[in-house]
């Protein structure tokens, strides 16, 4: 497996800026849209009962969500490791605040990873963990742990 990078303030700050943007209560990380088009892009299809036009549901994301999974690669957060097998501990973090406040960068980094990698899986995981606060929180965490990283 090839060598992880360090994280740098330069890393963490590329994500910081995204806490008033995920903070702004108006933010949508993403959303379904139905659409009759048969050229949308689809994640399923559907033909109504009543053999309506048949309906394409995809989710549509927000710029400023493409921009910060944009930055989580650019800035080496999304890291190869065993996440499927580390998933079940990530959850420990998801579910408690409490947890998260003790969670080091490291740790931070395989959430990240965890949920990008999940989002391939299960269209909308981001957007939940953005709805839950739990992107935020993470985010939050990684500002208070910012100044203990070497500039």
């Amino acid at each position: 497996m090839p060598e992880t990078p360090p994280i740098t303030r330069q890393s963490i700050d590329a994500l910081l800026e995204f806490i008033p943007v995920f903070e702004d209560p108006e933010f949508e990380f993403s959303a379904w849209e139905v659409s009759t088009d048969e050229d949308a892009p689809a994640t399923m299809r559907a033909t109504p009962p009543d053999g309506g036009p048949t309906q394409s549901y995809y989710h549509r994301t927000h710029p400023e969500a493409s921009r910060f999974v944009r930055a989580l690669y650019e800035n080496d957060w999304v890291v190869p490791f065993d996440w499927p097998q580390w998933q079940k501990t990530g959850e420990r973090y998801t579910e408690s605040e409490a947890a998260l406040q003790e969670a080091d960068l490291d740790v931070l980094r395989k959430l990240l990873t965890t949920h990008v990698r999940k989002e391939r899986f299960c269209e909308g995981h981001l957007s939940a963990m953005h709805r839950c606060g739990h992107l935020t929180a993470l985010l939050r965490r990684m500002r208070e742990l910012r100044d203990s990283v070497p500039s």
